[in-house]
């Protein structure tokens, strides 16, 4: 009976609703291509499921779900928790005419092979117009001979097909032979404009916009356009991640850096003249954060961190600054010769015998040995000395260490 009465529900509920789904409904704002920054749906209710949900939902995989998200073919809600998908836009998904066949056909990729049989061409031309820059990469990975290997839309090389024909056959144009000839290959810059076009179209603010402008340039690049070092720091913050890397990438790290990082200078003329520009968006907008730039405390000022042991100059300083207000004055050093060497504060009194055999530094007022002015006779150094080594009020505990005679 419970089943039932479930289910029942589900249904009143109508499908692609988050309880329907199995999850909590979550207000958000939308984000794509299609619709940046505007209402969830067009039904403004708002609600929305995470990626996982949405990508059973649409019968789409990781890989593709993914990719379906950054071509806007799904456009996303920015919420509390995240990136999430608007239950009205699985809604207009799912309604699409052909779906999900002419979705899941939209979001085919194809290597360089599969490319080539599909255009009808050897693979050399193939590549030859990939470096030409006449269609862009959608994506790409490193193989085990660290190479990169790139990935094309099938339906970016249909309509480069109808759109060029006469670049499928006879010879290569001048102008292209001539291109390659000089080392030149746009894939990998071609790939860069299209995932920042893909990021750009994913927020409205403004430093995010900078930052995902700036995640192209490389340090020096980024020094040099951006002087000040509280926002540079902070478009690092917000830099967005151009791929999706693993932790244990480090084999192949060096690679994927050299395929998102801008190196041509014209490109990085064109995203420098483009980050200067939505820098000055983001400054009207709002400040960069910056730390707060109070005085320096004193070093008596200084509070302690509960718990933190105290660093050898710190144990220093205070047992100085205890043993001076202490009336005994008898600080035990290393011994000289059998002579103690006593506070460097004095009352009136003199330094007896400097650095001799047997002589000691007498500190503020010692018991038995108080100095009101003249020097005291040498012969009372060394009753002076013991008796600071034997009284029970100095700071320095010398139960352990025993006079040498």
């Amino acid at each position: 009976m419970a089943v039932r009465v479930e289910q029942e529900s589900r249904e009143s509920q109508g499908p692609w609703s988050p309880e329907w789904l199995g999850e909590p409904s979550v207000p958000g704002r939308a984000s794509g291509p299609g619709d940046p920054g505007g209402p969830a749906g067009p039904g403004g209710s708002g609600e929305s499921v995470g990626f996982g949900a949405a990508a059973r939902a649409l019968g789409l995989n990781t890989r593709e779900f993914e990719l379906a998200v950054q071509l806007g073919e799904v456009r996303t809600v920015t919420t509390g928790l995240g990136r999430r998908v608007a239950c009205e836009e699985l809604r207009r998904v799912t309604a699409a005419e052909g779906f999900p066949e002419a979705l899941i056909a939209r979001l085919r990729v194809v290597g360089t092979a599969e490319s080539a049989e599909l255009l009808g061409i050897t693979q050399g031309r193939l590549t030859r117009l990939a470096r030409g820059g006449f269609f862009a990469p959608v994506r790409f990975y490193v193989n085990r001979y660290r190479a990169v290997v790139w990935l094309y839309l099938a339906s970016d090389l249909t309509e480069f097909a109808v759109r060029q024909p006469e670049l499928l056959s006879g010879r290569t144009p001048p102008g292209l032979s001539a291109a390659l000839a000089a080392g030149e290959d746009w894939r990998a810059a071609k790939w860069r404009s299209r995932r920042i076009g893909q990021l750009l179209a994913q927020t409205e603010d403004p430093w995010e916009r900078a930052a995902v402008l700036a995640s192209v340039l490389g340090s020096v690049e980024l020094a040099s356009a951006v002087a000040d070092p509280y926002e540079r720091a902070h478009l690092r913050e917000l830099r967005p991640a151009l791929v999706r890397m693993r932790p244990d990438a480090g084999a192949v790290r060096d690679v994927i850096d050299k395929v998102v990082t801008a190196d041509d200078p014209r490109e990085i003329r064109r995203y420098r003249a483009a980050l200067a520009s939505s820098l000055d968006d983001a400054r009207r907008a709002r400040s960069a954060p910056r730390p707060d730039a109070g005085p320096e405390p004193a070093l008596g000022d200084r509070t302690p961190v509960p718990g933190r042991p105290r660093s050898l100059w710190q144990k220093l300083i205070g047992t100085m600054r205890h043993g001076a207000a202490q009336p005994c004055g008898a600080h035990h050093g290393a011994a000289h010769h059998g002579a103690a060497h006593h506070g460097p504060a004095h009352h009136g009194g003199a330094h007896h015998g400097g650095a001799h055999h047997g002589g000691a530094h007498h500190g503020p007022a010692h018991h038995g040995g108080a100095h009101h002015g003249g020097a005291q006779p040498s012969s009372a150094a060394p009753s002076a000395g013991r008796s600071g080594r034997n009284n029970p009020s100095c700071t320095t505990d010398t139960r352990s260490r025993p006079a040498r005679s």
